[in-house]
């Protein structure tokens, strides 16, 4: 009798969790997010080739339903060049695989989560998203790591996040797979811990450490940020801080603000930002309030001061306009600089969207003629100290089933 009461029990939880995980298999969901890219740098002649091009791609993700809090995701990422664009042209931008300008196409997901109430534990290839690392979302396809990350939200109004990456398909994705990173962050990879809190109303609160678990071999050892948020009403003071230890020279530090709010419907900004002691770094992206389209070129020790206002003439139209003046500190050059910016958006529906940016980016006189200098002297096409306008035009497309 007992054994066949056990048979009974393990053959009914047996047909329990097939149906379930029937169920989350149907409980799937598929999403497209596409793009058509075009990309158009035009440089200061005779020093640069310019960088041109059209591609065309995105991520198509399956995500499974939740079973027991299980739940997994698979990801293809893809940047294709039309046959009728050169591909020599398209060097330079950050839109194909770097080096060979070749089409990109991998698994740019594949992870298994857990998840309850109070935690969330993803482990595998992913997208992050804080200050310091993030996926840095400026061409046709992001950045992606490598790792493992546990959020959770036992402390009221917060949510602490811990993670460990050892892998990264580079900026914009242009290494075109996951490649080992000890040579930049260390034999073990980089270690973070990272806060966000909103308990007090109108304000919110963000923290983010980042360690190189063996830095034995690296010029970084850490990275450090915080941030905070106030709101009065319709204005806003933002206030940051970052730092970096650097092994065998001077440390870093960057601090700015921002303030700025809503006037006659349109929204209007300052921003401040400066640098002291030695580059800034930041894993990936740039926190910065002043680092715009074209910005910073290796962040060195600088002030930066500029503002811009978003206009919204017409509804699902915003228009954001500005400009930043970066001058070079502490005897460097190499970020010494003003950009002009426009970014400008239409929401055609929920899963269509346009959106066109255009820089004007000059250098000082001294960068300009510093490069010149350079590129005789080294024969380099580019050198970084070029004036340059940046021209892009995007079209997102997005479906989910």
């Amino acid at each position: 009798m007992k054994k066949t009461l056990l048979l009974a029990f393990t053959g009914a939880c047996s047909l329990l969790a097939s149906e379930d995980i029937t169920e989350a298999l149907k409980s799937s969901r598929f999403t497209v997010d596409a793009r058509a890219f075009y990309f158009d740098r035009d440089f200061q002649k005779p020093v640069s080739p310019d960088a041109k091009t059209f591609t065309v791609g995105g991520i198509a993700k399956i995500e499974t339903g939740e079973f027991a809090g299980f739940s997994a995701a698979l990801a293809k990422y893809g940047s294709y060049r039309p046959g009728f664009i050169s591909k020599d042209d398209a060097t330079g931008s950050s839109m194909l695989e770097s080096g060979t300008n070749n089409n990109l196409s991998f698994i740019g997901e594949s992870y298994i989560k857990y998840k309850t109430n109070m935690l969330e534990l993803k482990i595998g290839k992913q997208r992050l998203s804080t200050p310091l690392i993030n996926d840095h979302d400026l061409r046709l396809l992001p950045s992606v790591y490598s790792g493992g990350v546990l959020k959770t939200q036992i402390i009221p109004s917060t949510v602490l996040e811990a993670g460990w990456i050892g892998r990264y398909t580079g900026f914009a994705s242009t290494y075109n797979t996951f490649r080992d990173m000890s040579e930049s962050w260390g034999e073990k990879g980089l270690g973070y811990l990272y806060l966000q809190n909103n308990y007090f109303k109108d304000l919110t609160l963000k923290a983010q450490y980042v360690k190189a678990l063996n830095n034995s071999n690296i010029s970084v050892a850490d990275y450090r940020y915080g941030e905070f948020r106030q709101k009065f009403g319709k204005m806003f003071i933002d206030g940051q801080y970052g730092a970096n230890d650097y092994r065998a020279s001077k440390d870093s530090k960057m601090f700015g603000f921002q303030i700025g709010g809503e006037l006659f419907g349109a929204d209007i900004v300052a921003v401040y930002n400066k640098i002291l002691g030695n580059n800034f770094a930041a894993v990936e992206s740039g926190a910065m309030y002043t680092d715009w389209q074209q910005g910073y070129g290796i962040y060195q020790p600088s002030e930066a001061v500029g503002g811009y206002i978003v206009l919204k003439p017409i509804k699902n139209m915003s228009a954001k306009i500005g400009r930043v003046n970066v001058y070079a500190k502490e005897g460097n050059i190499r970020d010494d600089f003003s950009e002009t910016m426009f970014d400008g958006w239409y929401t055609f529906n929920q899963s269509n969207k346009l959106r066109l940016r255009y820089s004007l980016k000059d250098e000082s006189s001294k960068a300009n003629e510093y490069g010149k200098t350079l590129a005789a002297w080294s024969g380099a096409k580019t050198t970084g100290y070029e004036d340059r306008k940046d021209l892009r035009i995007i079209y997102y497309y997005s479906f989910a089933k």
